[in-house]
């Protein structure tokens, strides 16, 4: 048995990247992404500057981050970058989310030690406090 190779239609990279990814779809959801959290982590960058925001905020938004990153992984073909589009916005996207998931892991996690410590408030209590902060404008 014998196997010949015969190419009837010579492709470039470009057209073979176009016909199995639908990159623009993807570039979209990674700018959709980067307008949600890019103003938010400047100013929570900002405020860590000057202190800390609530714990329970920290949570609240590293919980939504992580949540709407994760479609990335499962879209996201991860093309060497002279396949991508000039105006590919994945890096970004992923430096925006690896640095902001840091910022905020260390209140997030004080936040999870003091709603499991033995030594807890109340969850009435918790809970007031987190509505005292989100009123304030927190």
């Amino acid at each position: 048995m014998y196997f010949s190779d015969m190419q009837l239609h010579y492709a470039t990279h470009a057209e073979i990247v176009g016909r199995c990814w639908d990159l623009a779809s993807v570039n979209d959801s990674y700018r959709e992404f980067l307008n949600r959290y890019e103003a938010s982590f400047l100013r929570h960058r900002r405020e860590f500057g000057a202190g800390s925001p609530a714990p329970w905020e920290c949570f609240r938004q590293r919980f939504w981050l992580a949540l709407d990153y994760a479609q990335f992984p499962r879209q996201d073909p991860n093309l060497p970058p002279e396949l991508l589009p000039a105006d590919w916005l994945g890096t970004r996207a992923n430096t925006l989310f690896t640095e902001y998931h840091e910022l905020l892991a260390e209140p997030t996690e004080a936040f999870v030690d003091q709603v499991f410590s033995p030594d807890r408030p109340a969850p009435a209590r918790l809970l007031e406090e987190i509505a005292e902060g989100v009123s304030a404008g927190g």
